[in-house]
């Protein structure tokens, strides 16, 4: 919800949409881990399992910018 539908921002929250699986790959579990800060993305990535992490990297991969 917060970078838009399918990871294509409108505004505010960088575009997910179309970035390179390691990359946000990286970035999730930096996340996750605390290494990264954030105002509420550390949060919500420290419950996700690796195969999550994995799968939304993925995902949002295979989207178009």
């Amino acid at each position: 919800n917060c970078h838009g539908t399918n990871g294509a921002s409108v505004g505010g929250m960088p575009s997910l949409a179309g970035r390179q699986a390691a990359e946000l790959l990286q970035t999730l579990r930096e996340f996750r881990d605390g290494k990264r800060p954030a105002t509420i993305m550390h949060q919500l990535a420290k419950g996700y399992s690796d195969e999550q992490i994995d799968a939304i990297a993925a995902y949002y991969a295979a989207q178009k910018k």
